[in-house]
């Protein structure tokens, strides 16, 4: 008789989760994910939709021990990863894997250490977890698209926060296997979330999802049962979800996952951080003159995505103008940077951004490549009002495999984010977070 997928898939975790002998490496890496997830959430302390679930929080979250980041109130761990997993998605800012779909696995982190917090685990268990949470979701990534079907890459999220919530609420396989089967079934989010005008929904949707997750790995703790036949069973996830299935088998050796995830440099949509950063290049370069042609060259997908409708040229929210290439490119050209005060309402509106955006061509590289390249490609060319030609060719976004971001990157990135703790408390937690796996309890992540 044959296995389900999904009771393999709980086995192979179960089995990476207690024997934690990871490479030195892949210790280190998720660690450095811990650091860029806490930086991007209490960066996002004050956005509107992190506002607006810590007020879900208050009025409808249960009571419980897991914290609310930034805060230091508590709520049920499923309440308390919404809006904390919101805060790490809201800023555009966490860490990406590339498969045959992509997705953002420092998604689920929030669910991992609400739950660990909730049931007094350690911070060397947590990080277990979010090995393996990375690797769940990576393997998820490979196996199918899911874009080509309209639904959301957030999917893979649930399933994935349903396993890292199950391994730390100690399920065993069959009942993690439900968790999964739970998740898989009842959490199918839609590809609108992320076309058209883009609202702060963008930013929940994987938040919510993980949240899922968690309640996924809740109910099969209590004995719920899922579909019996969720991934291959008729009307499961390959028929109706996914359309194709290709699994790596779990019986083989694994490459970390985590270690090919891609952390970020520039607040935007990964397929377009290169073509920000030869924006930044080329504004050194421009001192006082002016831009009489800007031409862009990218990939297939970044257009499809990043490019194409009024709203992408005109974009009216932060949530649009950060998935928009016109408008980032634009800004870095004027800015010589891109940051998070680069989408503030007035920026949005800047006339000398329009000025640019007005001169500005976004063309499609016609080389017969893939439609989404994991270098993302890209050329831009500036012809100046002094009659100058600046151009500047880039493969491999910073915090790529190719061009991994260092740890004191990673420091000035949470100095920028976490500036409204004040330098003593940015220290203080910085330190907490490189020091982990030695400590006795996970850090209050709160002023």
């Amino acid at each position: 008789m044959t296995i389900p997928w999904e009771l393999s898939l709980a086995e192979y975790a179960l089995d990476l989760f207690r024997r934690r002998t990871y490479p030195s490496e892949v210790w280190q890496a998720v660690q450095l994910r811990v650091v860029d997830s806490v930086a991007c959430a209490l960066g996002a302390y004050r956005e509107p939709s992190v506002v607006a679930l810590r007020e879900w929080v208050r009025r409808f979250g249960g009571r419980g021990s897991a914290a609310v980041w930034g805060d230091g109130s508590t709520a049920s761990a499923s309440a308390a990863t919404l809006v904390n997993a919101a805060a790490v998605r809201a800023l555009d800012f966490n860490d990406v894997y590339l498969g045959r779909e992509g997705g953002h696995p420092s998604d689920g982190l929030s669910a991992a250490w609400a739950v660990a917090e909730a049931q007094g685990r350690s911070p060397m268990e947590l990080l277990a977890a979010l090995v393996v949470g990375y690797q769940v979701h990576g393997i998820l990534a490979d196996s199918a698209s899911l874009r080509e079907r309209g639904f959301d890459n957030v999917y893979y999220g649930a399933i994935a926060a349903a396993v890292m919530a199950g391994l730390l609420f100690d399920l065993q396989a069959r009942e993690l296997a439900e968790a999964v089967r739970i998740a898989a079934a009842s959490s199918v989010p839609l590809l609108v979330t992320r076309y058209g005008h883009l609202t702060m929904w963008k930013g929940v949707a994987a938040a919510f999802a993980a949240h899922q997750g968690v309640e996924a790995a809740e109910l099969a703790a209590c004995g719920v049962q899922g579909p019996s036949q969720v991934f291959t069973g008729r009307h499961g996830v390959v028929e109706s979800v996914a359309g194709s299935w290709n699994p790596p088998s779990l019986e083989a050796e694994q490459p970390y996952r985590v270690l090919q995830t891609r952390l970020k440099r520039y607040p935007a949509q990964y397929p377009l951080l290169t073509a920000v950063e030869a924006a930044v290049r080329l504004h050194a370069e421009l001192g006082n003159q002016g831009i009489e042609e800007a031409v862009v060259t990218t990939f297939p997908y970044a257009y499809q995505i990043a490019a194409q409708g009024a709203e992408r040229w005109h974009p009216q929210s932060r949530e649009t103008a950060d998935h928009s290439l016109p408008y980032c490119v634009a800004r870095a050209l004027l800015d010589g940077d891109l940051t998070v005060e680069s989408f503030a309402p007035e920026r949005l509106s800047d006339p000398a951004l329009q000025d640019v955006l007005a001169k500005l061509r976004i063309e499609v590289a016609d080389d017969g490549g893939e439609a989404y390249p994991p270098d993302t490609p890209v050329h831009l060319l500036v012809r100046t009002s002094a009659g100058r030609r600046l151009e500047v060719a880039i493969r491999g976004a910073q915090g790529s495999p190719q061009r991994p971001l260092a740890l004191e990157d990673l420091r000035q990135k949470f100095w920028q984010l976490t500036h409204w703790l004040g330098s003593a408390r940015q220290q203080q937690l910085f330190e907490a977070l490189l020091t982990l796996p030695s400590a006795p309890r996970l850090p209050r992540l709160a002023p």
